[in-house]
């Protein structure tokens, strides 16, 4: 039929018109049913959590009352359109629901309930209303982060082709027409075979099963090779073809005629019979040798044998032991491996396996990644021993001579001497030409009658760090070690008496100093390496002399970070406080050392405070070993 051109135009035009009336129908049903025009959408802004309520209109009105301390109700008036009801549920704080919905007992009003967190407060609302838009923001309030999982690093994935399976090729140009029920699979697959010019053998299997496999077809003009296959896997059966004959049988992974390899692997990392154990879980069948001891015992009387008969005539026991090699064979019924069979050495560590070729590949293969080396990290730990031992001291001497009266006022203790009768020796105040104790010069008959002589010591004494030890250790993945610096000190003597009057003492010693433990459980390939530390310290305080040796007290303290994961490179900071100790000492002199600032001419005052801390700074660094080297057969 034939149709003119400006009729074709014609159409074209009406059903675009069509289509865009549709379209924008739709589009206009979609909003109506969305909740009347009202569109609710939570945001998250800076500094405040905002709730954006569209198509509210310019004449809104709205309420605010407080719920249950924490949440709130809004109640919306003037609104352009219906309000139909919507939820949303946040799920992070400070709210987790926001729900509008039309007031029941009042016309063309609605309601917005905001709901805090438990254990959230929401402060009062802010309102904002833009004509279309009305803007509901809590200040002082920003929304919880986005739950994600935790990020995971790149995977090292290597991947293993294993064989297809094995697809039978049956070439033939007769289609398939077969209906069977409840039949035997061998005389299915026989009648499939019967005039296409190949020929049939059936295998029984090593242990004849008490169920034979049997089988319901419906074939119409189906190809010989597909209706083949059909059957086999209906009934489970194993199927090859060798020349122009189909051999099938339960178990013939095993018996193929098909030509095997043998290859001997020895392994450099895994135990050997560890990976005969993952082989047979994917379906290899592996032989294993173990030792058989049968002990046999046998009960002679007086008569038989007077070589292994007792002297008083009683039964002798007599008893032989025989050892016997055991061969036993394990693995799994199902896995890509089957029909390869393996044996171990435990003195070279070596594996054999035997196969198909293709099998073969797909098993060394396995035991190439398996034999992976584990990764080294060098453990650097430096030891510090911090002494935060600050003093202050503030003392004022000084000496004066008023005519016959001589003072002299060192820091809480003062002297005075009035007369001529007694010598400034007998005073203990020396001469003028000399100093006492480092003091201030003391006044003599040889001094001025009028005299004064002053002196200000103030001193702010730190200490600092020690580095004690800076051991670096060589840990492999899975390993653990260790490193002691201790002494041996004595804690406790034990005096015995012997009945012969002997006096004997014992000593009890400990050891006193720093142990620690890197115990390294993980090495990934993104460079992290997951470990733990065990730091131990001890440190011996005098305690006194017990039978005229000193003994010590020994202050331990331990800890354990757990295991924490660094990055190559990165350092671990553990420290603690060992001791802590603050003293203050204030000597004065009566009465004139509580005055108020000249009493500080009168006073001396030092503050000493001791606090030993010990820091213990961990840097792994991984160990490249990853250079291959020229191998050479034995």
């Amino acid at each position: 039929m034939n149709i003119p051109a400006n009729a074709l135009a014609s159409i074209r035009s009406f059903c675009a018109v069509a289509l865009a009336c549709t379209v924008a129908a739709a589009a206009a049903a979609e909003e109506a049913g969305a909740g009347g025009g009202l569109s609710l959408q939570v945001r998250g802004g800076p500094g405040a959590a905002t709730l954006l309520l569209k198509g509210v209109g310019p004449q809104v009105r709205s309420q605010v009352q407080s719920v249950d301390g924490g949440s709130w109700r809004i109640t919306l008036t003037g609104l352009e359109h219906a309000v139909k009801t919507q939820r949303l549920h946040v799920g992070q704080a400070p709210m987790t629901r926001v729900r509008l919905a039309a007031d029941p007992q009042q016309e063309g009003v609605g309601q917005l309930t905001v709901e805090a967190a438990p254990g959230q407060v929401l402060p009062t609302p802010r309102l904002v209303n833009t004509g279309d838009r009305l803007m509901v923001q809590f200040p002082g309030t920003t929304m919880g982060a986005q739950v994600a999982a935790p990020p995971v690093g790149a995977m090292a994935v290597d991947h293993v082709p294993l064989p297809g399976p094995a697809f039978i090729p049956l070439p033939s140009t007769q289609p398939i027409t077969m209906t069977a029920r409840d039949a035997w699979a061998e005389d299915v697959l026989m009648g499939l075979l019967q005039g296409t010019g190949y020929n049939f053998t059936f295998l029984e299997g090593h242990q004849e099963s008490a169920l034979e496999p049997r089988v319901t077809v419906d074939f119409r003009d189906e190809s010989l090779e597909k209706a083949v296959h059909f059957v086999l896997l209906s009934s489970g059966l194993e199927g090859y073809l060798e020349g122009r004959t189909l051999v099938v049988g339960p178990d013939l992974l095993g018996r193929s005629l098909r030509a095997k390899v043998s290859r001997v692997i020895r392994l450099n990392q895994v135990d050997a019979a560890g990976a005969a154990g993952f082989l047979a879980n994917l379906g290899a069948t592996m032989s294993v040798t173990h030792s058989v001891t049968t002990t046999a015992t046998e009960f002679l009387t007086a008569g038989q044998d007077s070589a292994t008969v007792a002297d008083d005539g009683h039964q002798s026991q007599v008893a032989s032991t025989t050892v016997t090699a055991a061969v036993s064979e394990f693995g799994g019924q199902q896995g890509p491996l089957r029909g390869l069979r393996g044996a171990t050495d435990e003195r070279l560590n070596t594996i054999t396996i035997v196969g198909p070729a293709d099998l073969v590949d797909v098993a060394q293969t396995y035991l190439r990644q398996m034999d992976r080396r584990k990764r080294q990290v060098a453990v650097k730990v430096r030891i510090m021993n911090v002494d935060l031992n600050r003093s202050e001291t503030l003392d004022h001497s000084f000496s004066a001579r008023i005519g016959q009266a001589f003072i002299v006022s060192q820091p809480g203790e003062a002297l005075f001497n009035l007369g001529v009768s007694k010598s400034a020796e007998s005073l203990g105040m020396g001469s003028s030409e000399e100093k006492t104790n480092g003091n201030v010069q003391q006044p003599g008959l040889g001094d001025p009658q009028y005299s004064f002589y002053s002196q200000l010591e103030a001193a702010i004494v730190s200490s600092e760090v020690n580095l004690l030890a800076e051991p670096t250790l060589l840990v492999q993945e899975g390993e653990s070690a260790s490193i002691n610096t201790t002494t041996s000190v004595i804690t406790g003597n034990t005096t015995t008496t012997t009945p012969s009057g002997i006096t004997q003492t014992s000593q009890k010693r400990e050891q006193a100093g720093l142990s620690l433990t890197v115990n390294v459980s993980k090495i990934d390939d993104n460079g992290f390496i997951s470990l733990k530390v065990s730091p131990k310290v001890s440190v011996p305080a005098p305690a006194g002399i017990q039978d005229g040796v000193p003994i010590f007290n020994i202050t331990e303290r331990a800890l354990s970070s757990g295991s924490v994961r660094l990055r190559d490179g990165q350092t671990l900071i553990l420290s603690g406080v060992i001791q802590d100790s603050d003293r203050e000492r204030v000597s004065k002199f009566p009465l004139l050392g509580d005055l108020p600032l000249l009493g500080k001419l009168f006073r001396g005052s030092s503050t000493t405070r001791d606090k030993t801390e010990l820091i213990i700074l961990v840097t792994p660094s991984l160990v490249q070993d990853d250079q291959p080297l020229a191998l050479q057969s034995p």
